[in-house]
């Protein structure tokens, strides 16, 4: 029995990848998250909160957004949104904000929305590094469909590109089996625990020994 326990203790300890911790962003309500990784996001805050909050994973993500503006014009109101921007960055268990410029009226405005300059920043106002491009769909812009673009824009390799599968710091290491094991070895438990434990690492392997000699 001892012996089944051990099994199955070092392989949930090789098997298993390490847990992952997240990253979250403050988004401010002048600013639309339009797509995160490739898939439309998923924001925690209520309609009309001054902000919600994004949750990525740890390691490398990408976002698209656009800065939404209005101004007061007499007894209207003017509106002024920048281009779909795509942006990649890599950050670890922190909390992130949007830095964002402030423009007095639409001219001044439309002039710098042409080249936006924003920033991610964490808790204490470090700068975090960003690839960043626009993300351009001539004619009708009603409609767009964002994660597509996003994922059409990644096979293409632009600046701001994201390979998809490395949004993660940590990647679970597949463990490939004996493509044939011996009958009698395949009976035999003790046989199993030897392959799974040639199979660790020497931390795990520390782990395992601790465990057996209890």
């Amino acid at each position: 029995m001892k012996t089944i326990q051990s099994i199955a203790l070092l392989t949930a300890i090789v098997a298993t990848p390490a847990v992952l911790a997240d990253v979250e962003i403050q988004v401010p309500s002048s600013v639309d998250i339009l797509a995160v990784n490739e898939a439309k996001p998923d924001l925690d805050g209520s309609l009309f909160s001054s902000h919600k909050t994004l949750t990525v994973p740890d390691g490398k993500n990408q976002i698209v957004f656009q800065y939404q503006l209005a101004f007061d014009k007499g007894n209207d109101r003017e509106f002024v949104d920048s281009d779909a921007i795509i942006a990649t960055f890599s950050a670890t268990d922190a909390a992130l904000m949007f830095d964002m410029p402030k423009y007095h009226n639409t001219r001044e405005a439309k002039k710098g929305l042409e080249h936006l300059d924003w920033k991610l920043v964490d808790e204490n106002q470090n700068v975090i590094s960003v690839k960043q491009d626009k993300l351009i769909k001539d004619g009708m812009q009603i409609g767009r469909k964002f994660p597509q673009e996003a994922k059409e824009y990644n096979k293409k390799g632009g600046i701001a590109a994201l390979a998809i599968g490395m949004t993660t710091s940590v990647d679970a290491q597949a463990v490939t089996l004996p493509a044939k094991i011996d009958t009698n070895a395949a009976n035999t438990a003790e046989e199993m625990l030897y392959f799974w434990y040639e199979k660790a690492d020497s931390e795990t392997k520390q782990k395992f020994k601790d465990y057996v000699n209890k």
